[in-house]
């Protein structure tokens, strides 16, 4: 069952919830009965739809069984009292589940009616289409091809619903025409569960990255990182079809004693020594640390899930990675990805007189090539414009003839997305047919830097870096000072500020 049937049949007949009883008229039942009469219509609490053959018990005030009947193709019962008393009623029905209504009062010359809500059970709602699920959880409306994420937060010793429970969203910018629909708009954000413990954004945007979690005091969720993408969403390295718009992600609420996931690493400078009092946030959350003596740090009681860290030391560029933990875990992260670089030192002011110095050449051939070759290119004004990407792959998705498509973690640098041209026929990307896929080699600041194959270009070139973009999807048209072998696949290049 994928994660869209789940949600369909286990937390959506949840959205409209059976009243525990209606002692209302119900048109068409009024009239004089002699004797102890109660009679009511059984209706399907989702659809609003007579409920045919539905068992109708009359109950005593011990809970014991008088009489029974079944409603009719119309819904309608009717079972006659003994005497004057005190009864309830319950309602079995096939797809139905159980209810027993509250107990009510019938006197010696008693009519009662009763219209009885009952709730479907897991598989009577599954017929619930995408669209019909949507409209009772945004009631206000979703944009056309938005994505919507909904769900409940459960306690995990009780299994309880969580009211109120606080949903922690960090994302990045939503573009304006949606800004009005996402409850989360840009950066990090929050908002509450219903008393149900449900909770929707509707709305998402695609082709973002959003991170997700829940808390309530000191219990927290698990993390859900997703982006929607090419006809479904990718939840950490694994990526899910949908059919249609609708994800479903509940959260469990746990205290932090109970996760037995942690980090450790050592922040270390361009030298190799350790970097004293270094700032380890986990963003979204309250967690953080800080470095000792020697650069070490731990992190200890995280949620699973995949976290977004963040480094930072006066003096030093700040630094950003994502890190996947899975419960019972402890990961050390490599020394690598904890190095931080030193900022420039501040000089003096030294007053000098004469021209402006011109742009940077490699810059001024930039914008040559653009003029002549047969590539796409895109500088960082632009791709600013077109919606402030986090990462580079999101700057590729807008670029001619280049692919991003979900890795499945065997192919690439940790299999996060894949970068590849439909040119050429080498270093072809294995278990994803057609035979045209392949691999272009990455270039930065004019230099041979290795293939899209072997770096994953999101996790060693941040953004903030990146001044412009070129890309040439086969060997035709490429520029001379990036034909090198293995360029049958083309060639991306970067150009840093």
């Amino acid at each position: 069952m994928n994660p869209l049937q789940h949600r369909q049949s286990t937390v959506f007949p949840l959205v409209c919830r059976a009243l525990a009883t209606l002692a209302v008229v119900v048109p068409g039942l009024t009239g004089s009965v002699a004797g102890q009469i109660v009679r009511g219509q059984v209706i399907d609490s989702i659809t609003g739809a007579p409920v045919t053959g539905a068992a109708v018990v009359l109950l005593d005030a011990r809970s014991s069984e008088i009489t029974r009947t079944r409603s009719d193709a119309a819904g309608l019962f009717l079972v006659r009292a003994p005497d004057a008393g005190r009864y309830r009623l319950r309602v079995e029905g096939s797809a139905y589940q159980t209810s027993t209504f509250p107990p009510f009062e019938l006197d010696a010359e008693g009519l009662l009616s009763f219209g009885l809500l009952i709730r479907p059970t897991v598989d009577s709602s599954a017929a619930l289409t995408d669209e019909e699920i949507i409209a009772q959880v945004c009631p206000d409306g979703v944009p056309d091809g938005q994505p919507v994420i909904a769900g409940f937060v459960r306690d995990a010793a009780t299994n309880e619903p969580v009211p109120g429970a606080e949903i922690r969203v960090a994302t990045a910018p939503v573009p304006t025409v949606l800004q009005e629909y996402v409850q989360a708009t840009t950066g990090n954000s929050s908002f509450p569960a219903n008393e149900d413990g449900l909770y929707a954004m509707c709305g998402v945007p695609v082709e973002v990255w959003i991170a997700l979690h829940a808390t309530a005091g000191e219990r927290m969720s698990q993390f859900a990182t997703l982006t929607f993408v090419n006809g479904g969403v990718t939840d950490g390295p694994r990526f899910h079809a949908m059919t249609g718009r609708l994800w479903a992600q509940d959260f469990v609420l746990m205290p932090p004693e109970e996760w037995a996931t942690s980090m450790a690493g050592v922040v270390t400078d361009t030298l190799g020594e350790g970097v004293v009092d270094a700032e380890v946030r986990v963003t979204n959350t309250d967690f953080s640390t800080r470095t000792d003596a020697t650069g070490t740090f731990r992190l200890r009681s995280l949620p699973p899930g995949t976290h977004r860290i963040e480094i930072r030391q006066p003096g030093f560029r700040p630094r950003e990675l994502q890190v996947r933990l899975l419960a019972d875990q402890t990961v050390l992260i490599p020394g690598q990805m904890l190095t931080l670089d030193p900022l420039p030192t501040r000089l003096a002011d030294v007053t000098v007189e004469g021209e402006a110095p011109a742009r940077r050449m490699v810059m001024g051939e930039f914008e040559a090539r653009r003029r002549n070759a047969l590539g796409s290119f895109v500088t960082r004004q632009e791709f600013q414009r077109r919606g402030d990407p986090w990462v580079p792959t999101q700057v590729l998705r807008g670029m001619r003839g280049v692919r991003v498509v979900p890795g499945t973690g065997g192919v690439g640098a940790a299999g996060r997305w894949l970068v590849y041209t439909s040119r050429g026929r080498t270093r072809t990307i294995e278990g994803r047919g057609g035979g045209g896929q392949c691999f272009p080699l990455y270039f930065l600041d004019g230099h041979f830097w290795g293939d899209a194959g072997s770096i994953d270009i999101d996790d060693v070139l941040p953004i903030a870096e990146i001044e412009a973009v070129e890309a040439y999807t086969s060997v035709a048209g490429l520029p001379p000072e990036y034909n090198r072998p293995g360029a049958v696949c083309g060639v991306i290049a970067f150009w840093t500020r």
